[in-house]
């Protein structure tokens, strides 16, 4: 391996050190961001009567993230770019109006704006109602209430309490932290 090292490595977190760079030129465009190991988040607040302005403005900032990573011979990959819009129910109907709010050019690919996007292992909708993470979780508890209901003969009543219990608290705690 001439430029990286494998994954969950020692030497995996170190590498993302060279990704504060990254972080000034987003905060050059003065938006926000989040970064977890390889991942970014950039954010921007706007109302929607500035939302093509600031759709603009995103867009010129992910052109020059682009520019930092093939710099740096790292590859920003469109099809795992996603592009939402956090907001109400008739703001969202209102941006959904106005042109050049519905997608983003990344590298030469065009980005969609989505519904939902998948954070460390929450599904946050557009309307940020929970909904579709809700959901997901209770089909996690059931599933595993399913498989005990197979094996409880063999566990025992105890077991297979504090089975069920630990499977669904942890998803059951990450709904209630967001």
């Amino acid at each position: 391996m001439d430029c990286s090292v494998p994954q969950e490595s020692v030497l995996g977190p170190l590498k993302f050190i060279e990704y504060r760079g990254l972080a000034e030129l987003i905060n050059s465009h003065h938006l926000s961001y989040h970064l977890y190991a390889d991942d970014t988040q950039v954010i921007a607040s706007t109302r929607t009567t500035h939302a093509e302005l600031t759709a603009d403005h995103l867009q010129q900032c992910v052109g020059e993230i682009h520019r930092w990573c093939s710099s740096r011979r790292l590859q920003l990959n469109p099809h795992k770019t996603k592009f939402i819009w956090f907001g109400s129910r008739t703001n969202l109907q209102n941006l959904a109006a106005l042109s050049g709010t519905s997608s983003l050019t990344v590298t030469h690919d065009v980005v969609q704006s989505v519904n939902a996007v998948l954070d460390l292992g929450v599904t946050l909708d557009s309307e940020l109602s929970m909904q579709n993470h809700a959901n997901k979780v209770a089909r996690t508890c059931f599933y595993h209430i399913r498989r005990l209901k197979q094996v409880r003969k063999l566990l025992g009543p105890d077991v297979a309490a504090n089975s069920l219990r630990h499977w669904c608290s942890v998803d059951l705690t990450i709904v209630m932290q967001y």
